[in-house]
């Protein structure tokens, strides 16, 4: 008998927790539901299934029965049902046919998946059996048991119950029954809807999966986001690393709205025009390539300024104040400062451009200075007292200055190394009142050049 009950209890658990069981799920009502069961009764004395002319035959106490119940749930917890079963009865000379019917109530003590319930009701025993003679018994049921959803349409059930019949003595026949089955609910039951398609397998129906074929999050609509930044792979530049939308998901450490891969400077803020990199200084040279980070130069010479402008920045201009030589170091070897600023010994023909022969010689020794330094750029400039009309002076001036100019390149100077200009009376040196000051006004001037960036 306890190996019996071990086995059953046994065989009930494994179900229970083998079975995918619905969540929140209930006994629907009304419902019909039919079953089968099986299982074993032991009589605990002797009763009156049958009998002969001459007595009664005596029957085994353990015997086994199966049959079929149909029921319906009134209420969730409350349900009423009939069963009939099969009981074979074992005697000493022989097994008899008899059958079992029942109407009983069932009462669960939960709404949910798995519930106990007790019963109660009334049926019969008929033995159809010449052995032990034809006979019906009544019997009454009282009985305990749990029923559990394993779907929502099956429920495995236990029941253990008395059955109370006639006996051989007084106080009738106690017949302890314990029942194993299932129960098929065939009404009442609401079909589950069909699942929408989802080929990616990824929870979100293809209807609504913006990538039906490649599996994602209901964040992101169905769509793969491997770096899980919220930008889907397919508008992720950067899918294998976290970014913000506004970098397209790439990420950008110093936060200046570059994304570190485009970023020449990805750990100091900086500039869109300069890749991401910082200008302290606002010359348009990056900090990262200025040699003069916080003075502002031109790019030519790496940020850094070129105070007197000969091309070699003050930071290796050894005379930062005069415009020199790249040659040597900004400054201007002794053979070239003799020909910077006013030149003496030019002189032309009165009212003329044409230059004197007296002064072939300085500018001879101007042709050997500009042949030794090839980087030397010179300005050549005329320039006139104020006596006489002022176009007439500022012709004459220029036409001073030309000459000059076809002079030298008649020497060998290359062309591009020399600018003529005439200024008339522009730019005078001393007061034109006097004829002192009118002399040193009329003169030739030579002045290098700027560097051109």
């Amino acid at each position: 008998m306890k190996r019996l009950l071990s086995g059953v209890l046994g065989v009930l658990m494994v179900a229970a927790v083998m079975a995918p069981s619905p969540a929140a799920a209930e006994f629907p009502s009304p419902a019909v539901y039919v079953g089968v069961y099986g299982g074993a009764y032991i009589r605990t004395n002797d009763w009156d299934i049958g009998h002969k002319i001459n007595g009664n035959l005596p029957t085994t106490r353990f015997n086994g029965d199966v049959g079929f119940r149909v029921g319906g749930h009134i209420l969730p917890q409350l349900a009423i049902e009939a069963g009939f079963a099969y009981v074979p009865i074992k005697s000493a000379t022989a097994t008899n046919h008899a059958m079992s019917y029942d109407i009983q109530v069932l009462y669960h003590f939960l709404k949910s998946n798995w519930s106990p319930f007790v019963s109660a009701g009334f049926g019969g025993y008929t033995n159809f059996s010449a052995d032990l003679g034809k006979d019906t018994d009544p019997r009454g049921l009282i009985g305990i048991g749990v029923r559990g959803l394993v779907t929502p349409w099956m429920a495995l059930r236990l029941d253990i119950r008395d059955a109370i019949t006639d006996g051989l003595t007084k106080g009738g026949a106690h017949i302890i029954e314990i029942l194993l089955g299932l129960d098929f609910f065939v009404w009442g039951v609401e079909k589950p809807e069909p699942k929408p398609a989802d080929r990616d397998g990824d929870g979100v129906p293809d209807e609504e999966d913006a990538c039906p074929d490649e599996p994602g999050t209901i964040e992101t609509k169905g769509c793969p986001d491997r770096d899980g930044d919220g930008i889907i792979d397919s508008e992720d530049e950067c899918p294998d690393e976290k970014g913000p939308r506004a970098t397209k998901g790439c990420p950008d450490r110093d936060g200046d709205g570059i994304p570190d891969k485009d970023d020449r400077c990805p750990d100091a803020a900086g500039l869109p025009a300069l890749k991401g990199c910082p200008d302290s200084d606002g010359d348009g040279v990056p900090d990262i390539d200025d040699r003069c980070p916080d003075v502002a130069g031109p790019k030519s010479l790496k940020g850094c300024p070129d105070s007197d402008g000969d091309g070699v920045p003050d930071i290796d201009d050894k005379c930062p104040e005069i415009r020199g030589l790249k040659s040597h170091d900004g400054c201007l070897p002794e053979k070239a400062k003799k020909f910077t600023g006013a030149i003496k010994g030019i002189k032309f023909a009165t009212g003329s451009a044409k230059i004197h022969a007296s002064s072939n010689k300085v500018l001879d020794e101007a042709v050997k200075v500009l042949m030794e330094f090839t980087d030397l750029r010179l300005r050549i400039e005329g320039h006139t007292d104020s006596t006489g009309k002022y176009e007439k002076n500022k012709t004459l001036s220029q036409a001073r200055a030309e000459s000059v100019r076809d002079y030298l390149i008649s020497k060998g100077v290359a062309a591009d190394r020399l600018e003529a200009v005439g200024y008339g009376p522009d730019r005078p040196v001393a007061d034109n009142r006097t004829s002192k000051g009118r002399a040193e006004n009329r003169r030739t001037e030579f002045n290098v050049l700027a560097v051109e960036e």
